[in-house]
């Protein structure tokens, strides 16, 4: 039997409420012998693990008995694999019709491409920043400072990249993009090695493309193909949104800490800090806004005091 394309990974973990909607996207692909489902039942407390076999019978299933977090479920499928492309999809996205095969083409046309995503939009077609750079001191004191503003708007989209700039429709090179819908190359994943398990979620994702892009790997947005992310379901159901921000937050900097080392990452946090802290108190913004940076505030105070330890777990 000839190995299809792509490898699909979907990690599941309080994942049912927006998993048939991801499956039914990939049906066709599976059954035309483009892709395989390698499904990773991260202990999970619903039945996503038994909607996965009712509705895609062809799909591999993996248990797990305790949830290894996201990195680690990705990483327990990839010896099952068979794809050229590994792809890492969460199961609250949706892949427009035709996606994997124009991702495929796109990665096959372009061979120095390590990891390669579709712009991820939400549920009203408004882009995620799918485009991101790596925390950066200088950067963060641009924004502070407010002095981005004066730079023209080109140049500070190709700086920053992140919400000052949109991938609809052209292809974008990032220093990172999110493992919502992650396409990656075998050969680039056997250079720099799978997801690191040390971070349970979130921040994983900066570091491999970090890891990918020092062995040589560039990686990419395809603006021409959207897919949908239903932002935080599993994350959402599973903790709720005050503990999923922390652990956002916290997996962020632990990947600065990573990247750029302790007293890097421990200035970066103080800048955002900073950053939040004037947020909170702005008239202008909306209550919900200034409670959500109230929050962010707090939990890089702990990070700062030595915390993030404790944090992440």
């Amino acid at each position: 039997m000839a190995s299809p394309a792509v490898s699909v990974t979907i990690v599941l973990h309080n994942s049912a409420d927006f998993l048939l909607e991801c499956l039914a996207a990939l049906r066709n692909d599976v059954r035309s012998g483009l892709a395989e489902i390698i499904a990773v039942d991260n202990a999970s407390p619903d039945d996503s693990p038994e909607i996965v076999v009712r509705e895609i019978p062809e799909a591999t299933l993996l248990r797990c008995s305790t949830n290894l977090g996201f990195a680690g479920g990705c990483n327990r499928a990839w010896p099952h694999t068979r794809g050229r492309y590994w792809m890492l999809l969460n199961p609250d996205v949706v892949l427009p019709t035709g996606a994997l095969r124009r991702l495929v083409a796109w990665m096959e046309a372009r061979p120095g491409l390590g990891l390669g995503t579709p712009e991820i939009v939400d549920a009203a077609g408004h882009s995620s920043a799918t485009a991101r750079r790596f925390p950066s001191i200088w950067l963060s004191l641009l924004e502070l400072s407010r002095i981005h503003l004066l730079i023209p708007r080109r140049v500070r989209a190709r700086m920053f990249l992140g919400r000052y700039v949109s991938s609809r429709g052209h292809e974008l090179e990032a220093d990172w993009v999110p493992a919502a819908a992650l396409l990656a190359r075998r050969e680039a994943i056997a250079t720099a090695g799978l997801l690191p398990e040390e971070f349970f979620m979130y921040g994983e994702d900066v570091l491999w493309c970090w890891r990918i892009k020092q062995a040589g790997w560039a990686v990419a947005v395809n603006g021409d193909v959207r897919a949908l992310h239903r932002e935080g379901g599993s994350a959402l159901r599973t903790w709720g949104n005050r503990e999923a921000l922390r652990r956002r937050v916290t997996g962020g900097y632990l990947a600065c800490r990573a990247i750029r080392g302790s007293a890097y990452a421990w200035i970066h946090a103080g800048i955002c800090a900073t950053a939040m802290a004037l947020e909170a108190n702005h008239p202008g913004r909306c209550q919900e806004t200034r409670q959500r940076a109230r929050e962010m505030v707090s939990v890089y105070l702990q990070l700062l005091r030595g915390a993030e330890d404790r944090l992440a777990r």
